[in-house]
């Protein structure tokens, strides 16, 4: 086989974890990912700390792209790094990468400042000093008692497992009452790539793509409310409709 496919070979029974990055517009190229990791049974990573190989779907603009960038900097080594556009080049992106990591050095991962490395960023606007990993100390302020109680700023996003592509949701947390939310969705390089979906005219394609959407969007918030059976099925579902399959 040679060293290069014995690295390969001994690479892949360790199975890469995936942690993957989409932009807004590029739901196509993240659906044919999470298919092809589902196929050769690639976990998909729940943080940087348990990640080797970050996948980044579409464009993002540059707000998205710079907090991809801090989050590519929490991944231990080895790691690599690919961007797919298209989904017909997922099998080749991602077996090229897998090839990159079979040939680095497996090195101690850096546990980061909270333990396992941050997946939450706080955002520098607010008030309070910043702590390592992003997160905010906490300020006093008074809750519903009239008690002063700590307030902790947070920021969910935009890089999270079953994630709405760009979406950041900003909170004010004070014990366990959220004072305040906001949203805010980080666009891809280019807005017009985001279009209403599904964009066909034909009447079975429509029925077909917008299960899809929703068998998508099921299976995201069953893995967000802890329940993995439950989203697993969805997708498989979702990527038999995807494939035609009757």
């Amino acid at each position: 086989m040679g060293l290069t496919g014995d690295l390969l070979a001994r690479w892949a029974s360790r199975r890469p974890h995936l942690l993957l990055a989409a932009a807004p517009g590029a739901t196509a190229a993240r659906l044919a990912v999470e298919a092809h990791a589902d196929r050769a049974g690639w976990p998909l990573a729940a943080s940087p700390a348990d990640a080797d190989l970050l996948v980044v779907a579409g464009q993002p603009g540059s707000e998205l792209a710079a907090a991809i960038e801090r989050v590519w900097d929490q991944f231990p080594g080895p790691r690599a790094r690919v961007r797919i556009i298209n989904p017909s080049g997922v099998a080749s992106g991602l077996h090229a990468a897998v090839a990159r990591l079979a040939g680095t050095e497996r090195k101690l991962p850096d546990p980061g400042p909270d333990g396992g490395g941050s997946w939450r960023h706080g955002h520098g606007g607010h008030d309070g000093m910043s702590m390592p990993g992003g997160l905010m100390m906490a300020e006093r302020a008074e809750d519903r008692d009239g008690l002063k109680l700590d307030v902790l700023h947070l920021a969910l996003g935009p890089v999270l497992t079953d994630w709405p592509a760009g979406l950041v949701v900003e909170l004010s947390v004070q014990g366990d009452v959220v004072q305040s939310a906001s949203a805010r969705v980080l666009p891809p390089a280019d807005p017009t790539a985001v279009r209403p979906y599904p964009d066909v005219d034909h009447p079975r394609l429509r029925r077909r793509r917008q299960a899809v959407a929703h068998l998508d969007s099921l299976s995201r918030l069953w893995a967000v409310v802890g329940w993995p059976a439950g989203a697993a099925t969805a997708r498989r579902l979702r990527d038999a409709l995807v494939d035609d399959v009757p």
